[in-house]
């Protein structure tokens, strides 16, 4: 089955798009900008700095946490 778009399908779907979003595409651009908390990021380096992983002769790595 061909699906081929006209030029005048084309400025359809265009038109269709700029009606429901607004013709300002920088309004697409601008969401809600989600940071994460200072707890999340310090469990993140916590976690790193007690990673271990170590070159295997037997597997490729060992990965280990160090608690």
């Amino acid at each position: 089955m061909d699906n081929t778009f006209t030029l005048k399908d084309y400025l359809r779907i265009k038109l269709d798009e700029e009606e429901l979003f607004g013709s300002n595409e920088d309004t697409l651009c601008q969401a809600p900008v989600h940071e994460p908390s200072q707890q999340t990021i310090s469990n993140i380096l916590n976690y790193s700095k007690a990673l271990s992983v170590r070159k295997s002769k037997y597997t490729e790595f060992i990965t280990s946490v160090l608690n």
